[in-house]
């Protein structure tokens, strides 16, 4: 049979039948929408699904070599349905154009057309919830060239009416099995425990001798399931009543781990089996990094790398540090073991004078951060801070803020009107030749300390000047250094 018969009677498809059929597809979508409306919402068709009846039926073609087709006519669809089984035909013309073979489940109805020569029909139905209409996908096999796929429409002209059942309840009990994991979709760490949680549903009716088998299985030897629940055996689950179990992994060694379990059961005297499976990933990955002052004064990090997948995709790499400046990226190829340098400018956050504990010398830190997919290592750096800003015009350092390596060479030099204070020098310096007067003066003696005046500011800075680590800065208000003589006169700007 010419397949475009169906649409066309062996004719050309014309706009004129390819118009009817939109028409008369609109009118079935209505017709599905008032449908719906007239039951509440969500509210489930009953197990009593019955498909027996002639029904109107079209074929809207959305993809494929054969969309130019469209929607086509409604022809009559016949169908039978004994138990679980159904059988029919599409009559065009009063003549048998196609065979109709499938199952029922639920409320769902799975079944091939076949009378085209090579052409199949694959239909997916589900019945509405007053019985009256059915929809669902449906797609060609069979002819490479004519291969399309769409959806179909239905309505009802004869049969039981509503959605009871005159052919007997068709609804097959089946068991539903799920697998979820304590950590989700991150990767398990080599010596790191997880709780594996899987859960057992009877669905479409009650179960009867439900066990889990050998119980969860770990195929590929990356894990080793420590932990397993006391019984997984010989117990009944009602319909859509569920039971949950807990079993415990831990991580043995670098890989793609496929975790597996079988539920069986018994629906009456029919056996029934689920098997699912789900992926871990281990991973034995690290960075060692190392801080190096180089020659011109930078803060280079060298980081070594080991562990890592040489097929999970580009490594990524982020400096930064919540709250603080940044993030600096970078990333570098696939592989198990490599190197990769880098050199700190700005460091992603920092202490702050004004707070840190007296005699405690400022740091700078930050985070560093190497990802794979969904493998995940963080080492934090710190630097000793080598001095304080005294003011700045910029928000990336703010008044007491302290510096380290790098920033002294690659940074605060090129901010104008920056002032900062070099702690092992005891210099102050004047960044860019910004000029703001000052005096330094020196304190009581005994208590190591030197007082920055600017009257221009109306603020002055005591600094801790003791030999060794200690660095502390008080920023006060006021323009004057009080109770203090001039250190140096020669040191006023």
């Amino acid at each position: 049979m010419n397949w475009t018969r169906r649409w066309t009677g062996g004719r050309r498809p014309s706009l004129r039948w390819t118009l009817l059929g939109v028409v008369a597809a609109l009118a079935l979508v209505a017709a599905l929408s008032v449908g719906s409306a007239a039951s509440p919402a969500g509210a489930a068709p009953s197990a009593q699904a019955n498909f027996t009846g002639t029904w109107s039926y079209l074929f809207c073609i959305e993809q494929g070599p054969l969309q130019v087709l469209g929607c086509g006519e409604p022809n009559p669809l016949t169908l039978n349905q004994t138990q679980c089984k159904l059988t029919g035909n599409v009559s065009q013309g009063g003549t048998v154009a196609e065979v109709a073979a499938g199952t029922v489940d639920g409320n769902s109805a799975d079944f091939t057309l076949t009378g085209n020569g090579p052409i199949v029909l694959h239909v997916s139905a589900t019945l509405s919830a007053n019985g009256t209409q059915m929809n669902g996908p449906e797609y060609m096999t069979g002819d490479p060239a004519l291969n399309s796929s769409g959806s179909i429409l239905a309505t009802r002209t004869t049969g039981p009416p509503g959605n009871t059942a005159t052919a007997g309840q068709c609804s097959n009990p089946t068991l539903q099995v799920a697998i979820g994991t304590s950590i989700g979709s991150a990767a398990l760490r080599v010596g790191q425990s997880a709780k594996v949680t899987v859960k057992v549903t009877a669905r479409r009716g009650p179960l009867s001798s439900v066990n889990l088998g050998k119980g969860l299985v770990a195929t590929g030897g990356d894990v080793k399931i420590t932990g397993r629940p006391a019984s997984t055996a010989g117990f009944s689950l009602a319909q859509d009543k569920s039971r949950t179990f807990v079993y415990t992994v831990k991580g043995i060694k670098g890989g793609n781990e496929r975790l597996r379990i079988q539920a069986n059961g018994k629906a009456g005297t029919k056996a029934v089996h689920s098997t699912v499976s789900t992926s871990l990933t281990v991973s034995d990955a690290k960075i060692f990094p190392v801080q190096k002052i180089e020659k011109n004064g930078d803060t280079s990090v060298d980081v070594k790398a080991t562990g890592w997948s040489r097929t999970g995709g580009a490594i990524r790499f982020q400096w930064s540090a919540p709250g603080g400046q940044g993030p600096i990226s970078f990333q570098v190829a696939p592989a198990v073991d490599f190197s990769v340098k880098y050199a700190v400018r700005l460091w992603p956050a920092r202490s702050n004078i004004r707070t840190a504990p007296r005699n405690v010398r400022g740091t700078c830190w930050g985070y560093l951060n190497a990802r794979q997919g969904t493998v995940s290592v963080t080492k934090k750096l710190t630097e000793t801070a080598l001095g304080a800003v005294l003011f700045s015009p910029l928000p990336v350092f703010r008044s007491g803020d302290v510096y380290c390596h790098g920033e002294d060479t690659a940074v605060l030099p090129k901010v104008s009107g920056l002032l900062y204070f070099d702690a092992p020098n005891l210099e102050l310096v004047q960044a860019n030749g910004v000029s703001l007067p000052f005096s330094l003066h020196g304190m009581p003696p005994g208590q190591h300390l030197l007082c920055v005046n600017y009257p221009t500011l109306n603020q002055h800075v005591v600094v801790n000047v003791v030999p060794g680590p200690a660095l502390t800065t008080t920023i006060s208000p006021g323009g004057t250094c009080a109770g203090v003589s001039s250190l140096d006169p020669s040191a006023t700007g």
